[in-house]
């Protein structure tokens, strides 16, 4: 008879009770080898060496995951090609573990996901688990490191060190898969942190700190610390459970709930009680670099071989990877290859060429294996044109020793790596309250929307989205498998067209210091610059002022010197329009010829790229829209012959009519003879051109006479109006002209004038297609094409040949920066979108969506909702997003408003943006900050300033020449227009003073020079490290962090590859380029647009600056309406549309100028959250602790630079706190904090905030019910209640003598700050005197 065991051995194992007593005996017998102990601790020790080598395999596996299949075997990658049973999916396979699929969780769901994860939920997962491995023992003979048993769990080697048996792992592997499920579902909720505190209230400890016995402290501090100490002792043993129990928990995670636990506890249990006083505490910031996911982390396993076609984005759009590609593919039977990219001949565009033959029997030849993992002949062809793209454009080459046919496996290899990784998510890698803050911006909420149910669909609309406003300042989650955005509109009117701002500056700053010495500058030897301000144009028009306005009362003499304003607005302008000066005045100055044909250059480069993407109305861009939509509606036909469900049967029709709209309208620029029908529209002569830009001012001043002159001109041939009519005796259509009596031309004159003066002059050269849209209203994007309101030469608007004025402005320098700016966006939307208004897009967006998605109405709701998200992005992004008239008062007065209150209240930013110089220590790290940037700067000056010369080549740093510093703090309100009235004028010409002082204004105050400093600085050290780290990716020696950081610029491996092989200069250590060189080479041109992507992009993430992404409809004052039912009830409301209100294409919008003047300080917050905040929970930073602390450190310098008396009155808390928050470590929180206290202190007397928490006085002291209205309304609106204040019967003399000061521009310019308000108070005290007011 067996005696039943009734005792378990050390090792576990069911034992009699004498074999227990035997085995005790023995299994402390140290010394004996073959004891249970003894043999139990040899078996922990191999176990723990076994997982330090998956660490360091996987760590290796990770560094090397973008290797090129070379990195395989010679002889493997000959079976490949040479051998039909051998496919390169038998390669040995790497883990994989297989995504997971969402959808969209309840709040009960995730407060059930928060409570799994608890000590008390891992607890209970456990009982219901098979337990059974306990009564199993240990098992010696179990190597729970074996491949069959390992597989898939490497990354967890350690969780398995103590495992009993085989039954034991699966317990902890059933743990893991569970865990890491409900993880990856937490990670996609939108909730921040609600479903995790609703769950803490079922956990008792969670309640210590409601308990009395805490609350005995009388300050603050004391009662938070009792509380934090309570509740944490408590909490520890839990976590400590916990993480024991959760295999998936990390030390981070750990130590992250202690001290959060710590910290409510404390301000729970020191917020309770009356009359909260005490002192601030420190607050525990994890480093973001160890915040990751086990959901993340396992993403950066994910490689393609040996997967399913279904794991593969298919959905592949080439124009995304090739800017500027030819839409239509080219059909060719003479090609050694399947698909070839070339130039096309007339415009040099790229062109995609497709032998569809050969696609065929290269398809045919493939083995039944390979057929099977691609999944047909379509995504066949994808594959072949995604290689295309490699090789001709991206110049991926043969290596030495490698044969065509290896050439060919490695091209594929990287493409289907791509293709895979083009699946993972678009989403910002960031958590739920990162994204729930970036969802405030049209950006963050396409790029982290979750309504598209389709993955290819979803894939398609945020590439879109990226490829229009994306500027690299957060991370996808997509990164993690190698994928990488590529590029921008955003980044590329900066990248590619800032540079000529810089050559246009350059050259009328030089030609005129030139001319005025009288010497042929042409190496800039008598020019002197710093930070790209012209020192010597500056002495001279220094000296002229000191002329024209004091030394005149000494002389009667007129200076015959030529004034810069002269030079621009009379030489160089009719120099470039006039050829008959250019041959009389200009060609015989060596000087004056350089500069006018230097900028004919510039218009030259525009003009060649508006003709290649067919921006004007020739025969041949007409010809080839038609032919493009015609072939949409051939498309939509056969789709509509294919479906029966009526939402997709009715939304394709619409999208059919539109597109039959738009062919109608396109047929109408040419008859059936090819005469063109439009006089507006225009092809310029490149030599002679200039933007026209009508002078309205002049014309409003002389407006019976401009009419006049404009009937006048109607008369001439080429101005002339004809129509096509049928005649009635031949039925054939005949040209026809319109009237031209002096009555009807007398008519149209006026009708033309008062559409000018009325604000249709804000479109320069029709650039941005203003007209009126389907529903009656002015729109923005709806002429297709650049067209002139009035087409006439430049040289008849000048008063030497009409008689009467300039009609036009004449100042080259405003002319081609207002050009540049326009067309450069115009462009580039071309580029990428196929036309400069998204038509093209919208409708293939529809079409795409309409087939893959719409099911029912909701869905044609989403639709129009991401179809207006990109409108709205676009017309942001051009300034043309409010439809308010721009010659009303109410966008003229705000605009004034915003000017006047950046005068008053900007004149000590500089200290503010002292904050920047912690930047690149956050950013770059100690050693690049100091060893490349400040190392460099001191020891290795000409490198350093060679380094900066690069940059300028580059444009990527263009501060002072672009005058655009001040937009990283404010917002300002778009163009305005004129008014008709003599006093609305006479305001409109203070205005104008007052605008055009801003610039000025901004280099007093330090910003734009100090700017400048900082992007030089930090631009030398991101060339740097851009180059330095694809050269050692090219080589692969760079490691994972790294690997991710250039992906998250749009630099990916073969990027990086290209990079490596462009010349770039090393300067004594300092590696810098000039990327305009790299254009000759091969893959040159993309080179060299990618790397000043990525160069731009970091630069202006490492000193924050705004782009779209980061703003607000509300800043440009819009507010959309999306809701059909709120849009009726608007649009039927009088007062409604007396504020603002107009109906769109897709829902409605109110445009008033004041709602955006609240938001006109919030620019740099606002970028800051995506910049700074999301960004460096990402852990793109290299060090964020000492980057934040130097940030706060500068915060609390800049803070007493501002008011030194008053800073040394503070509390040691209050200057904590403003450190904090002058540092802008916590984004637009700390702004929103503020504005809370204010709020709520104003409003009710009881303050919420952080300030009252801790037991801290208000800022300013006890807010009343002016001061949280001027929270509400903005700064700007503030200086007018200040100035109703000023009158208020309750009001001391000081409080408005104050308010007073407060409106007046300059007041507090950090030069005279202090001492502006000594004099000021001395020279105001008389009108105490006289009002007898003591107080």
């Amino acid at each position: 008879m067996v005696t039943k065991p009734s005792y378990i051995n050390l090792m576990g194992t069911p034992v009699t009770e004498d074999s227990f007593k035997i085995g005790i005996e023995s299994a402390y017998e140290t010394n004996n080898p073959e004891s249970d102990l003894a043999n139990y601790r040899k078996t922990q020790q191999d176990r723990i060496e076994r997982v330090k080598d998956f660490e360091r395999i996987e760590l290796e596996r990770l560094q090397a995951q973008n290797s090129q299949l070379s990195d395989f075997e010679p002889s493997f990658v000959n079976d490949i090609l040479f051998n039909d049973t051998v496919s390169y999916y038998d390669a040995e396979q790497p883990t994989y573990i297989p995504s997971y699929t969402t959808t969209p969780s309840t709040f009960v769901e995730d407060f059930s996901d928060q409570y799994s994860l608890s000590y008390i939920g891992q607890m209970a997962l456990y009982t219901k688990l098979d337990n059974d491995y306990l009564l199993g023992g240990y098992d010696p003979d179990f190597d729970p490191y074996e491949e069959e048993n390992i597989s898939g769990y490497e990354f967890y080697a350690s969780k398995f060190q103590n495992v009993l048996n085989k039954k034991h792992m699966d317990v902890i592997k059933s743990v893991i898969n569970q865990n890491t499920y409900t993880r990856h579902r937490l990670s996609h909720s939108d909730r921040w942190f609600w479903p995790a505190l609703a769950s803490g209230v079922l956990d008792p400890i969670n309640l210590i700190a409601l308990n009395p016995a805490l609350r005995g402290a009388t300050t603050f501090a004391s009662r938070f610390k009792r509380g934090g100490t309570a509740v944490t002792g408590l909490v520890l043993p839990t976590e400590l459970i916990r993480s024991k129990l959760d295999p998936t928990s990390t030390n981070l995670e750990l130590a992250v709930n202690l001290g959060t636990s710590f910290a409510i506890g404390g301000l729970i249990t020191g917020a309770i009680g009356k009359n909260v006083k005490g002192s601030y505490f420190d607050a525990i910031i994890p480093n973001p670099n160890g915040i990751k996911g086990v959901a993340d982390d396992y993403n950066k396993a994910f490689n393609f071989w040996g997967a399913d076609p279904s794991d593969y984005n298919w959905d592949y759009t080439p124009k995304y990877d090739v800017i500027g590609l030819i839409k239509k593919p080219l059909l060719v039977t003479n090609t050694k290859e399947p698909v070839r990219i070339t130039k096309e001949t007339k415009t040099s565009r790229s062109i995609l060429k497709i032998n569809k033959e050969l696609l065929l029997n290269r398809w045919k030849a493939k083995t039944q294996e390979y057929k099977t993992k691609i999944g047909n002949i379509t995504n066949f062809e994808k594959l072949e044109i995604k290689k295309a793209v490699m090789r001709d454009v991206w110049a991926v080459q043969k290596r030495k020793n490698e044969t065509k046919g290896q050439f060919d496996a490695r091209l594929e290899n990287t493409a289907l790596r791509e293709f895979y990784g083009s699946r993972g998510e678009r989403n910002t890698d960031t958590n739920m309250i990162g994204r729930f803050v970036e969802k405030f911006t049209n950006y963050g909420k396409v790029l982290n929307d979750t309504s598209i149910k389709n993955k290819g669909l979803k894939a398609f609309i945020q590439d879109g989205f990226f490829a229009l406003s994306g500027d690299f300042a957060t991370k996808s989650v997509a990164a993690k498998s190698g994928y990488s955005f590529n590029g921008s509109v955003a980044l590329d009117i900066h990248a590619n067209w800032d540079v000529e701002v810089l050559t246009l500056r350059e050259i009328i700053d030089n030609a005129f210091v030139a001319y005025r010495k009288g010497v042929a500058d042409k190496n800039r030897k008598n020019q002197s610059e710093l930070l790209t301000y012209n020192l010597s144009k500056a002495r001279i028009r220094a000296g002229d002022f000191y002329e024209k306005h004091i030394g005149s009362r000494f002389s009667n003499k007129d200076s015959e010197k030529i004034q810069f304003d002269q030079f621009k607005n009379t030489v160089l302008f009719r120099g470039i329009v006039d050829e008959k000066y250019y041959d009389n005045i200009i060609s015989q100055d060596p000087v004056l010829k350089k500069a006018v044909d230097d900028l004919r250059k510039i218009t030259a480069r525009f003009h060649n790229e508006n003709k290649k993407f067919e921006l004007y109305a020739t025969q041949e861009g007409v010809r080839s829209r038609k032919a493009y939509y015609t072939g949409l509606i051939i498309e939509v036909d056969s789709l509509i012959a294919k479906t029966k469900d009526e939402t997709k049967l009715k939304e394709y029709k619409l999208v059919r009519d539109d597109l039959r709209a738009e062919v109608d309208m396109l047929n109408g620029f040419y008859n059936k003879a090819n005469a063109f029908t439009k006089s507006d529209y225009f092809t310029p002569d490149a030599k002679t051109y200039l933007p026209l830009m009508l002078d309205i001012e002049e014309i409003l001043n002389n407006k019976d006479a401009f009419i006049k002159f404009v009937a006048e001109k109607f008369l001439e041939p080429k101005h002339r109006l004809y129509v096509f009519k049928k005649n009635p005796i031949t039925g054939r259509e005949e040209l026809i002209e319109l009237d031209t009596s002096l009555e009807a031309r007398t008519k149209r004159a006026t009708k033309l004038a008062n559409k000018l003066i009325d604000g249709d002059i804000d479109d320069v050269d029709g650039i941005f297609g203003k007209g009126v849209d389907k529903s009656g209203n002015v729109a923005y994007g709806v002429s297709p094409f650049k067209r002139r309101v009035l087409n006439f030469e430049h040289s008849s608007f000048l008063k030497e040949n009409n008689g009467i004025a300039d009609f036009v402005i004449t100042d080259v320098d405003y002319l081609l920066r207002q050009y540049i700016t326009r067309d450069s966006m115009a462009i580039e939307t071309a580029k990428r979108f196929g036309d400069p208004h998204l038509r093209q897009f919208t409708f293939e967006t529809k079409i795409k969506f309409i087939t893959d998605e719409v099911t029912s109405e909701q869905d044609v709701s989403n639709m129009n909702k991401i179809v207006s998200l990109f409108l709205d992005e676009h017309n942001k992004m051009r300034g043309t997003l409010s439809t308010e008239d721009p010659s009303s008062i109410g966008k003229r007065g705000a605009a004034f408003l915003r000017d006047w209150t950046s005068l008053a209240v900007m004149g000590k930013v500089i200290y503010s943006a002292t904050v920047d110089a912690g930047r690149p220590i956050m950013v770059n790290g100690f050693r690049k900050t100091f060893g490349v940037g400040l190392n460099n700067f001191i020891t290795n000056q000409e490198g350093y300033f060679r380094a900066i010369d690069n940059l300028r080549y580059m444009g990527v740093a263009a501060e002072v020449a672009l005058g655009m510093a001040r937009k990283r703090f404010i917002e300002d309100g778009g163009q305005i227009g004129k008014a008709s009235s003599k006093l609305g004028r006479w305001f409109d010409r203070q205005a104008a003073r007052v605008h055009n002082f801003q610039a000025t204004f901004y280099t007093i105050n330090g910003l734009t020079p100090w700017t400048q400093m900082m992007k030089d600085f930090q631009g030398v050290i991101s060339a740097h490290r851009f180059i330095e780290d694809s050269v050692a990716w090219s080589k692969n020696d760079l490691d994972v962090v790294g690997q991710q950081r250039l992906l998250s610029y749009g630099i990916d491996k073969k990027t990086a590859d290209l990079f490596a092989k462009m010349p770039y200069e090393d300067l004594d250590g300092l590696l810098t380029a000039n990327t305009n060189k790299w254009g000759s080479r091969k893959g040159g041109l993309v080179a060299s647009r990618k790397f000043k992507e990525a160069l731009y992009a970091d630069i202006n993430r490492t000193i924050i600056t705004p782009s779209s992404a980061d703003q607000l409809n509300m800043m440009h004052g819009v507010i959309k309406v999306r809701n059909p039912n709120y849009v009726d009830f608007f649009d039927s409301s009088k007062v409604a549309k007396f504020v603002g209100f107009q109906k769109t294409d897709y829902g409605g919008q109110f445009s008033n100028a004041w709602v955006g003047l609240p938001f006109q300080f919030f620019s740099w917050g606002i970028a800051a959250n995506r910049r700074l905040v999301i960004s460096g929970m990402q852990g793109r930073e290299q060090n964020a602790v000492m980057g934040m602390l130097a940030m706060v450190t500068l915060g609390m310098m800049a803070d007493r630079m501002k008011n030194k008396r008053a800073w040394q009155n503070k509390s040691t808390e209050e200057k904590m706190i403003r450190a904090v928050e002058q540092s802008g470590v916590l984004g637009i929180f700390s702004d929103l904090n503020f504005m809370a206290e204010t709020i709520s202190g104003g409003l009710t007397g009881q303050p919420i905030g952080l300030r009252p928490l801790l037991g801290v006085e208000p800022r300013f002291g006890d807010a009343n019910v002016m001061d949280a209205t001027g929270e509400f309304v903005g700064a700007g609106p503030s200086l007018l209640l200040d100035a109703a204040y000023m009158f208020g019967s309750d009001s001391t003399f000081d409080e408005r003598r104050n308010s007073a000061r407060r409106l007046l521009p300059l007041q507090n310019l950090w030069l005279w700050d202090e001492k502006f308000k000594s004099i000021y108070n001395k020279r105001t005290n008389f009108l105490r005197r006289e009002n007898n007011d003591d107080s």
